[in-house]
């Protein structure tokens, strides 16, 4: 009897152990301030998610990222609204990256088990280029652990620079070391807009939205550099591509066409070589960021200028996505970045501030990820306690 209650009694503790090593799981959303009209004041606000939604500040949170924001002359030029990808995060979840557009430096930070930041030996990094905006993260590629990083050149004070996409090693301890010659230079004023890493790790996309836009693809090269594939204008004419993400189980990536209130959907091959397929239209206005769930069956899009996000199944429609719904945000800010957060229970809209649409301010909006993939928004929006010539940027999310 002793041994059998003994034995109840370890898998109870086990048990107990479990729950709170459950309980202990933090799942964090973080968004950087891009604070430009004070030097180095910089910052990435840390949030933890209770599960049901409500977002809680990190003490100590902002965490200073060693450098300046870029500080824009109107809010529909900010790098909120031409860019994406500000942030990113490690697969392991240890490392955070981001963007310090007007120092044209690149801020690495641990993330420790309680979600707080700590800079690290070194950091911020040069970007190789004049304000970087986007940044994707290669955990398994032939070439190891890669940055890649599009120096867009849109910063009004640094007038004249060329922009660029370059990559840089990601040593184990989170320094950044730039590959040698792997700097590609584009035409002035074209903006890269984003850089995103296929999900297979051996190739990568890169947006140009302007200067008639471009959608690249490249192979990721045994030691970092990017390989060019496949260069496509935007169909029908367009003049601009905004947004995007990959649905890998089919081999597709969707391009937002701001200017024809589109989506660009493309296929491509084992080698990374885009193929134009059709375009769709979206039910909102002013599309230009785009978000998927790992699974590959539902995509979404935010629309800036009519203050709306879009879900679309790519289930069994990857190449004619269609819309399951289209709903308008509570009042509060414009929306720019999206992002699932890591139990895909919740849709994360960063609204940063923009003359005319919502209320003023910046916020961030947590929807509620229905089993079918649709939303609803029943929390009100949080407020980011920015200066008012900040335009925040960027949405990184771990579980840690």
């Amino acid at each position: 009897m002793k041994l059998f209650q003994a034995g109840r009694m370890t898998a109870l503790a086990v048990t107990l152990l479990a729950a709170a090593a459950a309980l202990a799981q933090v799942n964090m959303v973080y968004v950087e301030s891009n604070v430009g009209s004070t030097a180095n004041q910089n910052s990435v606000y840390a949030y933890s998610n209770d599960g049901t939604g409500v977002l809680t500040q990190v003490a100590g949170s902002p965490f200073l990222t060693g450098g300046t924001g870029v500080r824009v002359r109107t809010s529909s030029t900010a790098n909120a609204f031409t860019s994406d990808s500000q942030l990113a995060v490690n697969a392991a979840g240890t490392f955070l990256f981001a963007v310090n557009g007007n120092s044209n430096t690149i801020a690495s930070m641990a993330i420790n088990s309680d979600g707080t930041l700590t800079p690290v030996a070194g950091s911020p990094f040069a970007s190789n280029g004049s304000d970087p905006v986007s940044l994707s993260v290669s955990n398994a590629g032939p070439a190891g652990d890669l940055l890649l990083v599009a120096n867009e050149a849109n910063d009004p004070k640094q007038v004249g620079a060329i922009p660029n996409f370059t990559t840089f090693r990601i040593a184990p301890i989170g320094t950044l070391t730039a590959v040698s010659g792997s700097t590609l230079t584009e035409v002035a004023g074209s903006m890269p807009a984003q850089v995103q890493v296929n999900p297979g790790q051996k190739f990568a996309f890169g947006l140009l939205s302007q200067n008639g836009g471009s959608l690249i693809s490249w192979a990721i090269g045994i030691g970092g550099k990017l390989v060019q594939e496949t260069v496509l204008t935007p169909p029908n004419g367009g003049t601009s591509f905004l947004g995007m993400t990959n649905n890998a189980l089919f081999k597709t990536v969707y391009v937002g066409l701001p200017d024809q209130n589109l989506i660009g959907v493309y296929s491509y091959d084992t080698l990374g070589n885009l193929t134009f397929d059709k375009t769709v239209v979206d039910p909102g206005v002013g599309i230009g960021f785009l978000t998927s769930n790992k699974e590959a069956t539902v995509m979404y899009s935010a629309e800036t200028t009519s203050d709306s996000v879009t879900v679309w199944d790519i289930n069994v429609h990857q190449l004619t996505p269609t819309v399951l719904q289209h709903i308008t945000l509570s009042p509060g800010g414009a929306p720019s970045s999206i992002m699932l957060d890591p139990t895909e229970k919740f849709l994360y809209v960063l609204c940063p501030n923009l003359t005319g649409v919502g209320l003023r301010g910046s916020f961030l909006h947590v929807l509620n990820v229905n089993d079918d993939g649709t939303l609803t928004e029943t929390l009100a929006p949080l407020a980011i306690p920015v200066v008012h010539s900040a335009e925040p940027q960027g949405l990184a999310v771990v579980m840690k």
